[in-house]
């Protein structure tokens, strides 16, 4: 599995389940209020220019989500998700948790960074971690001063607020129901959210895989069942744009994935294109009255955890910044995954939304591909997280970059602006 975005996050960055390992340690209790380990972690919040701040409850964590469909000036709301996978050891590049103490260490270090980071800007987090580096939290993770004595993933958790869903490659023997089965042995209630899987071709779609999913094979007596289908992809994440899309929906069977069927027992809650560009894709829509009213529309950011560098995190950082307009006003709202989804039953009275993607801002050229420097921006080149305008940006008064009618064509008005663009 390449490691796509280093956010540009090419949305082949939605690591589902490889197609050729689809079904293809034991972990022992430990208690996170044991003897607390000395804290490597403010290192790596003072290089990423990051100040750890107190601990937050997932109340206090928590922005309130829109209870209208629309923001004050009447455009629709679009939901926008952060999420990240931590690998096993079958993907090239991932040290073994379950045995590498300074990997682990490391790693634990610069995701609390990250996390934090999030945190400071009031945004919301779905981590997803296959086997790896769960086991690895089992063997070595007592707690730290900093993480209030909890584990790593109690403290997302808890403290952040954040969203913690399985992700599995269903390698080693571990499906989803034994990874939700590692959370919870870590004193966390695993969410119902698959966290990345095959959506096509039709011949490989774990959609019915998932509907019928009820136990582990690890832990066979332990029961999970999924609710809300996140992160369809395909093998090897190539040819996936047809599944690229914004919405939630029922995905009636493998072969009309996209089309919703209210009686079907998975919803999807769909990433779009999982980048920069996908969501400012969605803001040009938005502003350009292309969006329909009532319909929830949704996208992700999607990351690796072993991305997760000072430099990553504090590039991340500035590129949020960029956003702030948009989220002040309501036309962003950043949620996990399960808010999204309870935001569609409750606010949109589960109203079927599909929107594909259509390349609308790209034209023959490619996307970003993972650690480019495709942004003019140094803190974006050393990072591999572009600047905002590199894909179509906002003014300071939050709409759009790009003058139609000025004869340039620029990103952002293809989609909006024929006369520049024709």
């Amino acid at each position: 599995m390449r490691p796509w975005i280093r956010v540009s996050i090419v949305a082949a960055a939605l690591c589902a389940v490889a197609l050729g390992s689809f079904f293809g340690a034991r972990a022992m209790r430990r208690s996170s209020h044991a003897s607390v380990l000395p804290s490597v972690a403010e290192d790596a919040n003072e290089t990423a220019g990051i100040t750890p701040e107190p601990a937050k409850t997932d109340a206090a964590a928590s922005a309130t989500a829109p209870s209208s469909a629309t923001t004050r000036d009447g455009l629709p709301v679009i939901y926008v998700t952060v999420a990240s996978h931590s690998e096993d050891t079958f993907n090239a590049g991932t040290p073994n948790f379950q045995t590498d103490k300074a990997s682990f260490d490391a790693q634990r270090a610069e995701l609390l960074a990250f996390a934090r980071m999030l945190a400071a800007h009031g945004v919301k987090y779905d981590w997803q971690s296959d086997w790896n580096f769960l086991n690895g939290v089992l063997a070595f993770d007592r707690g730290t001063t900093d993480t209030d004595g909890k584990n790593v993933v109690r403290y997302l958790s808890e403290d952040l607020g954040d969203e913690i869903d399985p992700h599995s490659h269903e390698n080693a023997g571990y499906n989803y129901a034994d990874v939700a089965y590692l959370i919870k042995q870590l004193g966390v209630e695993p969410s119902r959210v698959v966290g990345g899987f095959i959506a096509a071709p039709a011949s490989g779609s774990q959609v019915a895989y998932f509907s019928a999913l009820s136990h582990g094979l690890k832990y066979p007596a332990y029961a999970w069942s999924p609710q809300i289908l996140w992160g369809g992809g395909t093998g090897l994440h190539q040819n996936e744009e047809d599944v690229w899309i914004s919405g939630v929906w029922r995905p009636k069977s493998a072969e009309q994935y996209d089309t919703d069927d209210p009686s079907a027992p998975l919803a999807d809650v769909g990433h779009y294109k999982s980048d920069w560009e996908g969501l400012d894709e969605l803001l040009a829509l938005q502003i350009g009255g292309k969006l329909e009213a009532g319909k929830i529309y949704t996208v992700s950011l999607m990351s690796v955890q072993n991305d997760f560098s000072a430099a990553y995190t504090k590039a991340f950082g500035e590129r949020l910044d960029a956003y702030a307009d948009e989220t002040a006003s309501g036309r962003l709202f950043w949620a996990t995954i399960t808010e999204t989804y309870r935001a569609w039953t409750e606010t949109y009275g589960s109203v079927p939304s599909v929107l594909r993607w259509n390349g609308l801002t790209t034209t023959s050229e490619p996307g970003p591909m993972p650690n480019s420097e495709w942004s003019a921006s140094s803190a974006s080149k050393a990072s591999g997280v572009p600047a905002k305008g590199s894909s179509g940006a906002s003014s300071p008064n939050g709409t759009p970059r790009g003058s139609c009618g000025d004869g340039v064509c620029e990103k952002i008005e293809r989609a909006l602006c024929p006369q520049d663009c024709s």
